[in-house]
């Protein structure tokens, strides 16, 4: 029998908003990123060359609708190692459940 994949939960008025205020692209990203988040903790592990690569678009092109989804408050993004960044999801994304003990990254505060 297949597992079944985790159900993502989103916040109606905030993805309401972001599909009012954000360019076709912004969305696009932003949805790449909700598909590969882990559920409890808000967070993915990508470059803007994997992004690119789904969208069909250059890693330049993304890393710009990167920095205005961070500049308006979709999501938080930090350097992990070489183009490989951490990237946690705003409010538009709820948890499932606390994240788990053995998380890599220190969980800081939910974006505002």
């Amino acid at each position: 029998m297949t597992m079944l994949r985790p159900i993502i939960c989103l916040r109606r008025e905030v993805l309401l908003g972001a599909l009012r205020s954000l360019s076709v692209l912004e969305v696009a990203v932003l949805l790449v990123l909700v598909t590969q988040t882990c559920p409890t903790t808000g967070r993915v592990w990508t470059s803007a060359a994997r992004i690119a690569d789904e969208l069909k678009v250059s890693p330049a092109v993304v890393e710009t609708l990167l920095d205005r989804l961070e500049f308006v408050g979709f999501l938080r993004s930090a350097p992990v190692r070489g183009s490989i960044r951490t990237i946690e999801l705003g409010l538009i994304f709820m948890r499932t459940a606390d994240a788990p003990e053995n998380l890599p990254v220190a969980p800081d505060e939910v974006c505002p």
